[in-house]
């Protein structure tokens, strides 16, 4: 009968010291406490943020208004300029919710790569779905000529996209150096 004893007797207490128990005063165990229903109050609160946030979110993308097709405004638009500046601005908003955070953003990033786009001023978003551009536009002043090929350029001396035909509004240029520059870039 010792083997599940470990070799001790039934009725022998082991030869061990208990460790006395030390006794907390009352002021420790309180703030145990206290910072312990403190931490589960603040793990519920934002618990319930995270579960709210995510309802909202779900409540809103069900509504018809997040699923609007955007209205996009364009503040001192050239009517020559309005084809070329709405097909770069849709590129970016097809198939994105007007209410996407990066929405306005990607917006003005896209028209300042674009050459005709001399500074983007604002891109704002209104509900419902209305998205307003405001941007500062470069204006043709003069064609390049390069062997029989004329391109445009802006006052500020940027090479404006495209090959054009020569058009007795504009000064000609015919002695430039080098090769055209990009699109976009200035002409030196």
């Amino acid at each position: 009968m010792m083997g599940w004893f470990k070799g001790k007797k039934p009725g022998k207490r082991s030869s061990k010291k208990k460790r006395p128990v030390s006794k907390m005063d009352p002021e420790t165990r309180r703030r145990i406490i206290l910072r312990t229903v403190q931490t589960i109050a603040i793990g519920l609160v934002l618990a319930a943020g995270v579960w709210g946030v995510r309802n909202l979110e779900s409540y809103v993308h069900a509504r018809g208004s997040y699923n609007v097709e955007p209205d996009i405004r364009y503040n001192n638009l050239p009517d020559s300029l309005a084809d070329y500046v709405h097909a770069v601005v849709e590129q970016v908003i097809s198939g994105r919710p007007w209410i996407d955070d990066r929405l306005c953003r990607d917006i003005a990033f896209a028209l300042d790569d674009s050459a005709w786009v001399a500074r983007v001023a604002t891109v704002k978003r209104f509900a419902p779905g209305r998205i307003v551009i405001d941007c500062r536009y470069r204006d043709p002043f003069a064609l390049v000529q390069q062997n029989d090929v004329f391109y445009l350029l802006a006052r500020d001396s940027v090479r404006l996209p495209g090959t054009f035909a020569y058009h007795p509004g504009f000064p000609v240029i015919q002695e430039s150096l080098g090769a055209p520059p990009a699109a976009g870039r200035p002409w030196p």
